[in-house]
């Protein structure tokens, strides 16, 4: 009785851990307020994003992903413009993706935008993925540029 207790409870372990999301997972945006009080004194990126486009999904893989394996990330959320899905704006107003994202100036796929937690730019969104080859330094810096905006 005891081994099958345990043998149960490790494929329940099993279980929540295969389900559970990876550290680095790229979540959409729902709650933009409380991201922001959650990151107080933080930049928040906004990726502004749609279902078929395969520049995002590069923008997703190759630079969103492991930044977020980085030591002190900042939040990265998920706007989805073909999606009808409500998000908390930073005023706590319920929008869709769409809205909040054209209201920040992303207008296009994929944006990167650089908010505080009031949901004011402190950047230049990063529009598009015209260099590759350039992408990351622009990300880091735009990410550095930021942080610096806020204090």
């Amino acid at each position: 009785m005891r081994a099958n207790l345990l043998k149960l409870s490790n494929c329940l372990l099993l279980l929540f851990a295969l389900n559970a999301p990876a550290a680095d997972d790229l979540t959409d945006a729902s709650n933009l307020k409380q991201l922001a009080a959650d990151n107080p004194n933080e930049v928040i990126v906004l990726m502004v994003s749609q279902e078929h486009c395969g520049y995002c999904s590069r923008v997703k893989e190759d630079y969103l992903k492991p930044l977020l394996k980085s030591k002190n990330h900042p939040p990265v959320r998920i706007l989805h413009l073909d999606r009808s899905d409500q998000v908390v704006d930073f005023d706590g107003e319920k929008r869709s993706g769409s809205i909040i994202a054209s209201k920040l100036g992303g207008r296009f796929t994929p944006t990167l935008l650089f908010v505080d937690g009031q949901g004011n730019l402190l950047h230049d969104p990063i529009v598009g993925l015209t260099t590759p080859e350039y992408y990351g330094y622009y990300l880091d810096e735009a990410i550095v540029t930021s942080r610096q905006r806020l204090n």
